[in-house]
């Protein structure tokens, strides 16, 4: 890969679904979680082949996804390793916590190259249909521990009808612990666990359409804002969509609590020529744009939350080098590339939740 494509790849995140199993079934997910279609989750032979192909081609920051990824046995043993082979190389791991309890040493040990993004949606015990993710006991006692180890964490709260009303509780909880926080409001997509009647989810959504299902849950931007500010003075709000890549957010301060907020209509970057001229989705379904290069466990490429086929590569089985052609290949999307203001706002006009 030649220097220009490198350095775009070091501005860059590469993403890797390591399993595709998760031990929740969170209504809003996909039903195999970050993947597009499940399959064999990948080995440790070839998680460790995907990192030495993209750490040559430039990238240095990885994000670690599933499913859940603490459920996989293998993972923080291999993150050592490459941490050793790769001194500059720094993870992020998203995980719902549930299983984080063993290896809280091991993060405090390398709290210099590992964060935690911490998946948590209700600071409520009280269930809530689809809603898993919960502050119990022992989630709270992890959050401690983190939080006294001083590991970098994020508290990333997903929005709905559902959980909207425990925002504020939330920040309460991050600033106390001296998180950060991210707060997603949901993306228009293909399918969710909640209508897709798998994985023994069954409830009211299951006869809803996808779209249905987002119009009945989704939580715009102004809500979410609107709702901070109830409780909040916000100090500062920034637009970062300047960076480059992907969608807007708002990062705002309140006092030494440091807060995005994800607005999933008002526009992101996308390739002139693939996404705005020759794709069939671009201003249907297509909010993040052009994101995170994304392995789904099943070893293929992509980009995160892309839905065109056309541009997927199977890894499975490939040499070194097919590995780092194919990741030149996806690097290469970011160039000629455009923001565009609400490419699919008038749909979120049209179906606002009230």
């Amino acid at each position: 890969m030649d220097v220009k494509l490198q350095n775009v790849a070091k501005d860059l995140v590469f993403s890797i679904a390591v399993i595709k199993e998760c031990n929740y079934k969170c209504g809003y997910c996909y039903p195999f979680g970050q993947n597009k279609s499940h399959g064999i989750n990948m080995s440790e032979k070839e998680f460790c082949s995907i990192i030495d192909a993209a750490y040559e081609s430039g990238f240095i920051q990885f994000k670690i996804s599933g499913g859940e990824p603490t459920l996989v046995k293998w993972l923080f043993p291999k993150i050592e390793e490459i941490l050793n082979k790769y001194p500059d190389v720094e993870f992020t791991i998203i995980t719902n916590g549930t299983h984080l309890k063993p290896y809280l040493a091991f993060l405090e040990k390398y709290r210099d190259k590992i964060s935690i993004q911490f998946s948590l949606d209700s600071v409520s015990t009280i269930f809530k249909e689809g809603i898993y993710k919960k502050l119990d006991k022992d989630t709270c006692e992890i959050l401690s521990t983190l939080s006294k180890n001083r590991i970098k964490t994020r508290i990333n709260m997903v929005i709905t009808k559902q959980t909207k009303d425990e925002i504020n509780k939330m920040i309460k909880l991050v600033a106390d612990f001296g998180f950060s926080m991210k707060l997603f409001n949901l993306f228009i997509q293909g399918e969710y666990i909640a209508t897709n009647g798998v994985n023994g989810v069954i409830g009211k959504y299951s006869s809803l359409s996808p779209y249905e299902y987002f119009k009945e849950n989704y939580v715009s931007y102004d809500e979410v804002m609107d709702k901070i500010k109830e409780k909040y003075v916000v100090e500062k709000v920034e637009s970062s969509h300047e960076e480059g890549f992907g969608s807007v957010q708002t990062t705002i301060k309140i006092g030494n609590t440091k807060i995005l907020v994800l607005n999933s209509s008002s526009g992101a970057f996308f390739n002139r020529e693939i996404c705005i001229k020759g794709c069939p989705l671009f201003g249907k379904s297509c909010e993040k744009g052009l994101f995170n290069p994304l392995v789904s466990s099943n070893m293929v490429l992509h980009i995160d939350d892309c839905n065109n086929s056309n541009y997927r590569w199977n890894l499975r089985g490939k040499s070194h080098e097919e590995m780092l052609k194919s990741i030149e290949e996806i690097v290469n999307l970011f160039n000629n590339i455009e923001f565009v203001n609400n490419p699919i706002n008038n749909y979120h006009t049209k179906n606002k939740a009230t």
